[in-house]
């Protein structure tokens, strides 16, 4: 149950922060945003890694476990059971990791980067 309501609560937080950096770079199509703006922009960017990192956390410490075990006769099957499924923890199937979560936001930043670099490109000259 617990699992369920965590997997839920991730999945909306990740989700309402994607929907708040997408409607921001939409309006600024229109409009050059303020230091308040950006600074609404980038403060949900820089906590999504740090409220998802006790996943990647997790999911980094399962894959390190099969290190640790110590290897006898009565361990083999574990550790089999444990390198074809390992420990991890996933959001509605999904796993989370510090590589899943630094490309969310380069992704994010390079969607910003474009948006910077198409207004830029469709400026008319002046004359």
């Amino acid at each position: 149950m617990s699992s369920v309501a965590l997997q839920r609560w991730m999945i909306s937080l990740i989700s309402l922060v994607v929907i708040w950096l997408a409607m921001n770079l939409v309006l600024w199509l229109t409009y050059d945003p303020t230091l308040t703006d950006l600074a609404n922009f980038f403060l949900p960017l820089a906590l999504l890694p740090l409220l998802s990192s006790a996943y990647a956390e997790v999911n980094q410490e399962g894959l390190r476990l099969l290190k640790f075990i110590c290897l006898i006769e009565e361990r083999l099957q574990l550790i089999f059971v444990l390198q074809n499924t390992p420990l991890q923890m996933t959001v509605y199937g999904f796993i989370l990791s510090y590589s899943t979560i630094t490309t969310a936001a380069f992704g994010v930043l390079l969607a910003f980067a474009s948006k910077v670099l198409i207004q830029e490109i469709n400026v008319p000259p002046k004359s």
